[in-house]
């Protein structure tokens, strides 16, 4: 790496003597970087998830009913997946798709139809306009929602446009002039809720639900609702597990 201002020597030593890499990297090198014992899941754990799809019979789909779609948007660009829940509260992914194409939410309507999307969440932004008029399509309507921000929410995990008002500020504005067609989503639950139901196996999840005070034995899936609303954030989970004994995963080896 050659610089015109900063010599190879400044560079490394700085490195060396570093108490925050992220800061080097970020501030130094003006580099993003992850610390690897921060990332929630890792490569592992979406591996086990394929196996554990594999051991339960789940098959990619073309069509489907009654089922939930993301779609991450940028330029030209729509990251699509479809899911399904299943009988015991978990959701399978059964179809992903990437859509390069000058108007991608074209085919986005065409997957809302051959899916039966019950609900469909859509990032707000960048193309702001295309995603507005994708969820105020007339086949959409009340299916379609736009994710306008990721801040907390005090009851559940997603405040939802077409439901009531619950700040002041939004009891005070006319129902016309609201936008039915967002949400608002607690990104901390929300991934709480997945991210629980991947690290702690069936064991370990007896013993959470009992730290936590809660009386009887929950699912697995209604587990992760609880914890979701009993932390503040992911790692406060984990040292919460980590201070009481609670084994999990990081790796391999565990319940899905």
């Amino acid at each position: 790496m050659l610089s015109p201002t900063v010599t190879a020597r400044e560079i490394y030593e700085t490195y060396i003597n570093a108490d925050d890499i992220k800061g080097f990297y970020n501030r130094k090198l003006s580099k993003p970087y992850q610390d690897p014992n921060e990332l929630p899941v890792s490569q592992a754990h979406l591996d086990a998830c394929v196996a554990e799809g594999a051991r339960m019979g789940l098959t990619w789909k073309e069509t489907a009913t009654n089922t939930f779609m993301g779609i991450d948007q940028m330029g030209g660009f729509n990251c699509v997946v479809v899911k399904e829940r299943l009988p015991d509260g978990r959701h399978a992914v059964i179809h992903v798709e990437e859509i390069n194409d000058l108007d991608p939410f074209e085919r986005c309507t065409q997957l809302m139809k051959d899916f039966g999307v019950q609900i469909c969440v859509v990032e707000h932004l960048p193309n702001y306009n295309d995603a507005h008029r994708f969820a105020n399509f007339e086949d959409h309507r009340g299916r379609v929602f736009l994710c306008t921000s990721y801040g907390p929410v005090e009851e559940g995990f997603a405040r939802w446009g077409d439901g009531p008002a619950l700040s002041v500020s939004l009891r005070r504005t006319d129902a016309e002039a609201r936008d039915r067609c967002t949400v608002h989503v607690d990104q901390y639950k929300a991934m709480s809720v997945a991210l629980n139901l991947l690290i702690f196996d069936r064991p370990a999840q007896q013993q959470l639900a009992e730290a936590i005070g809660l009386a009887e034995s929950p699912s697995p899936h209604d587990l992760a609702y609880e914890v979701a609303h009993a932390f503040k954030s992911w790692f406060a989970v984990k040292s919460f597990a980590t201070k009481r004994g609670i084994a999990f995963e990081t790796e391999v080896d565990f319940q899905p």
